[in-house]
């Protein structure tokens, strides 16, 4: 069974599109057609989207596993500092998620915290590959591994924060 879902478009897409009609064999009666059309598109851009979502949290999900490894190794204040940007707190309330997420990789991107992400060079380098999709198309291999190397990393620091939180509430009882 397949659900229907509607779709907005721009209204100069919208009017080009009932412009070109003909051009599509359809008579003003009968919409079928460019419906099965426009369904398949769409239908095809979904299973895409799907895919990207379904490896990026799989490299999320690796990223958080291996910050919640790496996080004993920080000290308290670096915990902190990471806890603070990620939530949002002080002057990063109004930073975008990218935003904080980007400054917390900045701040540890240096040597003194190459411990912290091993698999990231292997990962961006695609060396470690976690799922066929990030090279089945070689003209997009190299953005795909810095996509989700970036969720990668996203999950690392959510890793770090899930300790973090955890310590803080058994402080707290």
């Amino acid at each position: 069974m397949a659900k229907r879902i509607n779709i907005s478009l721009p209204d100069e897409m919208f009017e080009k599109l009932s412009e070109l009609k003909d051009e599509f064999g359809v008579s003003k009666s009968n919409n079928e057609k460019i419906d099965r059309k426009i369904s398949h598109i769409c239908q095809e851009a979904l299973g895409k989207i799907i895919i990207e979502a379904e490896v990026s949290r799989i490299y999320r999900i690796e990223g958080i596993k291996d910050g919640e490894i790496a996080a004993p190794s920080l000290s308290q204040r670096d915990k902190e500092f990471i806890f603070r940007v990620l939530n949002g707190q002080g002057p990063y309330k109004k930073w975008s998620k990218f935003e904080r997420m980007n400054e917390v990789n900045d701040h540890f991107s240096g040597s003194k915290y190459s411990f912290l992400t091993p698999r990231f060079a292997d990962l961006m380098d695609g060396d470690i590959i976690l799922h066929d999709w990030v090279e089945s198309d070689p003209q997009k291999a190299e953005d795909r591994r810095g996509e989700m190397s970036w969720s990668y990393i996203e999950g690392f620091f959510e890793g770090v924060v899930k300790v973090f939180s955890k310590e803080k509430m058994e402080a707290d009882i």
